[in-house]
């Protein structure tokens, strides 16, 4: 006769010791997607796998090979935690899809569990040599391997089908993270040989220009009292026009070298920033400089917030077209940014124009005075401190332009 009350305890302590294992599996998955959030480099992501299977699996013999862009063979990557757990390097720096076990888990897209025994060269098992190893496969979306995870251990049969199902969940998770970090390894190498190849070009345009500039002041000075008006007008043009050229190369250097500048953070008194800038930008007689209220102090870097104040009052100086002019700067707060605002009585802008004067080359004025650089920079400052730019403005009347700071 069946006793259902022995038998109702021993499911439930199945239940039990099913849930605590699966809770033990789900934090364990937990702590390795923590540890590899914030990685930035693949060495990185690789670094903290190995090093942290030791610390919670006890698996000190841990080496990680990645697929090559055709998924035709492995690389064994070199994490420098290798070194430092005495890893076997005896281990092939390359395996092809399908060669010993880890090739055959590339393929497969399958773990494997195996234990093998070091034999003599008669074939002979060595006494005490058994030991188990377990790959795992790295898929992204459960398709795609972006490599394998190898694991080792002295103890015959030491891994189980139940180290499998933790050990891919991990994987997944690092498969994923690794896809990101070399999409952004990719942006990085991009963006510097951008910035590189912006700096020759840079050069190569100024040079000609200096070129030009100075032939122009030398005809200036041969034909000094020869010239009629015109020809006179005419040499004056091409020098605005590469005054006009100098400046936009040096905008167009300025906003692609933002993100790579070093930076140094302080408290800064923004008020006393804006007034010494007032004393440094040449503002006309006709135009009269106010800043209405006492503006805050901020932490950040006090070159940013200078080329933020500057860009935005140089742009209205730019701008006014009145007899009389105004630039008014002001501030105010919610309960999360600091507001402040530059405000003229200038030519004004049409409304359909608002998102496009924040691209960068994109100038409404047909007089070529702007770069069009000047706002695209402003923007791309302030969105450094999880802030944004907008504005008012009416034709004829002025603009308003208003940018926050978060706090």
């Amino acid at each position: 006769m069946i006793d259902n009350n022995h038998l109702s305890i021993e499911i439930q302590n199945r239940l039990i010791e099913e849930l605590t294992s699966a809770n033990r599996e789900l934090k364990l998955v937990n702590t390795f997607a923590n540890l590899i959030q914030e990685c930035k480099t693949t060495e990185d992501v690789v670094f903290n796998l190995i090093k942290n299977f030791e610390s919670h699996f006890g698996f000190r013999d841990c080496i990680i090979y990645l697929a090559n862009n055709e998924s035709t063979h492995l690389n064994r990557y070199n994490s420098s935690i290798n070194q430092a757990v005495n890893l076997d390097t005896k281990l092939p720096k390359q395996l092809d899809f399908g060669e010993d076990i880890i090739g055959s888990v590339a393929l497969g897209k399958k773990p494997e569990i195996s234990s093998q025994a070091l034999k003599n060269k008669d074939g002979e098992v060595i006494v005490g040599t058994c030991y188990s190893e377990i790959a795992v496969p790295m898929l992204y979306h459960d398709d795609k391997v972006i490599g394998v995870m190898y694991f080792m251990h002295p103890v015959k049969n030491f891994f189980q089908e139940a180290h499998t199902k933790t050990l891919s969940t991990i994987a997944s998770i690092a498969a994923t993270k690794i896809i990101q970090t070399r999409n952004l390894e990719k942006i990085a190498a991009y963006q510097t040989q951008l910035e590189e190849y912006v700096h020759i070009v840079s050069h190569d345009l100024k040079s000609p220009l200096r070129s030009i500039n100075a032939l122009v002041h030398w005809i200036k000075e041969d034909n000094e009292g020869n010239m009629d008006q015109e020809t006179e007008d005419k040499l004056n043009l091409i020098d605005g026009i590469l005054i006009h050229m100098d400046d936009l190369i040096a905008r167009t250097l300025s906003y692609s070298k933002i993100d790579h500048e070093n930076t140094t953070k302080e408290m800064v008194d923004l008020n006393s920033l804006v007034h010494e800038l007032a004393m440094t930008i040449y503002i006309p007689e006709h135009i009269n400089f106010k800043v209405n209220t006492k503006l805050p102090s901020y932490y950040g870097d006090k070159t940013r917030f200078t080329q933020i104040f500057q860009n935005l009052i140089e742009n209205a100086i730019k701008y006014i077209d009145k007899p009389k002019g105004e630039i008014n700067v002001d501030y105010y707060e919610d309960k999360t940014h600091y507001i402040f605002s530059v405000a003229d009585n200038g030519i004004g802008i049409n409304e359909k124009y608002f998102k496009k004067i924040f691209e960068i080359f994109q100038s409404l004025n047909t007089q070529k005075v702007s770069s069009g650089v000047g706002l695209s920079i402003v923007k791309k400052l302030v969105g450094f401190y999880n802030g944004r730019i907008w504005l008012e403005s009416t034709e004829g009347l002025g603009s308003k332009f208003y940018f926050s700071l978060k706090k």
